[in-house]
């Protein structure tokens, strides 16, 4: 066994006696792991964290009793310091880590809501490049509709109301989340924010993939149309085709991974940034659907996908026990621990 229980089927995985790993994985999630990406990207974190600190637990002995938590759904654990990590931004199979907390809560807000002239990508130009394009050859196959993509539109990624980031979105629809018939109202006030900045403008509004078959239809403004999951058409899938104009999002990583390829963004709430206008991207939203590629002209993506870039951790980082103990030590640091 690559991890010890603390206690039978709890989702706590304890490698070492000040070392511990929370909402792991409960025995009833071995299946459902090889089936649910959110799932094996949660055992695979917190398995290469067990192994490594149970093959070099003397580079451990001597720290404080760490938790490291996925996501802050749940309450910290009394008694030791949280680290807590959720799913990376670019790419989503690397891991955000840190002890302020995940997405907004997390220590790289910091970095990019500094005056945007301080904010400097520490990659050189060939490296980013690098990057990027590795990172997009990992979005295999994409294919853009052609029934979809026969003309000019812009894609918005749309959210289950449950999701966290919505909630800490900052915008006034995220009081609505909790309501009765929440997804139906926040998609039609969506529309009509989007059309009252610009009525003639064509956009596919796509359900999130967890979002559910029996959301009631709503009548949409303008040229909007919605996409339903059950086409199983990804974000980028729509946004490869070169119909597409640009991407909107309440905050959801669709818009790093449209970066990826040079597209214009939008977006509305709180996420990494604060919502646009912003110093990194610096215009409103009617501005963005008369002109996207102005827009883009003005933003700054390079500083800040690779302020993201470098505030990520991979798993085949992590088996390093210098790196693991380094990663602690830096959120001691943070904490003033």
């Amino acid at each position: 066994m690559f991890f010890r229980k603390k206690k039978t089927d709890s989702g706590y995985i304890s490698p070492l006696p000040n070392i511990l790993c929370c909402r792991a994985m409960k025995l009833h999630q071995t299946d459902e792991m090889f089936k649910n990406a959110g799932v094996w990207a949660r055992t695979t974190l917190f398995a290469t964290i067990s192994l490594t600190a149970r093959r070099y637990p003397a580079c451990f002995a001597d720290l404080p009793k760490i938790s490291f938590q996925f996501s802050e759904k749940k309450a910290a654990q009394p008694g030791y310091f949280t680290i807590f990590c959720e799913q990376g931004w670019l790419p989503r199979e690397d891991y955000q880590i840190s002890s302020a907390g995940v997405n907004q809560h997390h220590h790289v807000i910091r970095l990019l809501n500094q005056d945007a002239g301080s904010v400097k990508c520490a990659l050189s130009d060939e490296e980013f490049a690098a990057r990027l394009e590795k990172l997009r050859k990992s979005f295999y196959h994409l294919q853009a509709p052609a029934d979809l993509c026969d003309r000019p539109f812009f894609l918005f990624a749309l959210q289950v109301t449950s999701d966290l980031n919505l909630k800490r979105s900052g915008l006034e629809l995220a009081s609505i989340a909790g309501q009765k018939n929440a997804a139906s109202i926040i998609k039609r006030k969506l529309s009509e924010m989007m059309f009252e900045a610009s009525p003639n403008a064509r956009i596919l509004f796509l359900q999130h993939p967890a979002g559910g078959p029996d959301e009631p239809p709503i009548e949409w403004c303008g040229k909007h149309e919605f996409v339903p999951n059950t086409r199983k058409l990804r974000a980028l899938d729509l946004a490869s085709s070169p119909n597409c104009m640009g991407v909107i999002t309440i905050n959801s990583n669709t818009i790093n991974e449209a970066m990826l390829f040079s597209l214009p963004v939008f977006q509305l709430g709180n996420f990494l940034t604060g919502g646009f206008p912003n110093p990194f991207f610096p215009y409103t939203l009617g501005e963005f659907l008369a002109d996207p590629h102005r827009c883009l002209a003005i933003s700054q993506p390079k500083n800040y996908l690779g302020t993201i870039l470098e505030n990520q951790w991979s798993a085949e980082q992590l088996k390093n026990p210098a790196t693991l103990r380094s990663l602690i030590q830096q959120e001691l640091f943070r904490a003033g621990i």
